[in-house]
């Protein structure tokens, strides 16, 4: 989380000194997605630690949760059912805000950015809907476009 915030703290500063902004593709969303130098293969490579982290901080949060109901496996259940969304939203926003922060391979530029608004709808939506919907339906828009693109471990999110 740390080196989050120094990265994006850095990445602010840099934009202001160097007078930059704005050269990206507008998205859906409203964000600007710039072409980074990185490659496709670098993108992947850094795309699927993140996800693999993210995966296993999102699987211990879970299992934190879940001991709450530990009495109850039933209760447990239904609890997870309705609130599914108050725990893993946290971290699909991080990583909404992790791949978009490792900018998008030259040329790439749509893929990126399909999986990450595919994330951002599904967080709207899990915030305002039935999580249950939300997590058949629309987090496979993310997870299509993830896998499309070669990543292969962000789809089990």
């Amino acid at each position: 989380m740390y080196k989050l915030i120094i990265a994006l703290g850095i990445g602010v500063v840099a934009c202001c000194l160097s007078g930059c902004g704005g050269s990206g593709a507008e998205t859906a969303s409203g964000r600007d997605q710039i072409a980074a130098n990185i490659t496709k293969a670098q993108f992947i490579q850094r795309a699927g630690n993140i996800c693999a982290h993210m995966a296993g901080d999102q699987e211990d949060a879970l299992i934190a949760w879940s001991k709450k109901f530990s009495g109850d496996p039933q209760e447990a259940q239904r609890q997870f059912k309705n609130k599914y969304g108050e725990v893993v939203v946290p971290f699909m926003s991080r990583l909404a805000k992790e791949l978009e922060a490792l900018g998008a391979p030259k040329g790439d530029e749509a893929a990126v950015t399909a999986m990450t608004d595919g994330l951002h709808k599904a967080i709207r939506a899990l915030e305002q809907r039935d999580p249950a919907e939300v997590k058949q339906y629309l987090l496979y828009t993310f997870k299509r476009a993830a896998f499309a693109y070669g990543l292969k471990t962000c789809p089990a999110l």
